[in-house]
């Protein structure tokens, strides 16, 4: 979990930027709101909408795979205050 160096600041996570060879499933939480993405193995970066806002954010990656290259993964951030 992070909070950008802004603890008592909102944050909101707009996109996520991701590329990835296998399937994956991505977990965003933000204070006590939880949203799970379901990423397809592609070999070009998708551009996927998350929009959850809180102040402390947590990003958790799974895969089934044993291995798993995952070349970018970018989130875009807003902070308010």
């Amino acid at each position: 979990k992070f909070d950008l160096g802004k603890p008592e600041t909102m944050k909101v996570v707009k996109r996520m930027y991701v590329k990835t060879s296998n399937d994956i499933t991505i977990t965003f939480e933000c204070d006590d709101k939880i949203k799970t993405v379901n990423v397809k193995g592609s070999n070009i970066v998708q551009n996927i909408p998350i929009n959850l806002k809180g102040k402390v954010l947590g990003v958790m990656v799974e895969c089934e795979k044993d291995v798993v290259k995952i070349e970018t993964i970018k989130l875009l951030v807003g902070v308010y205050g």
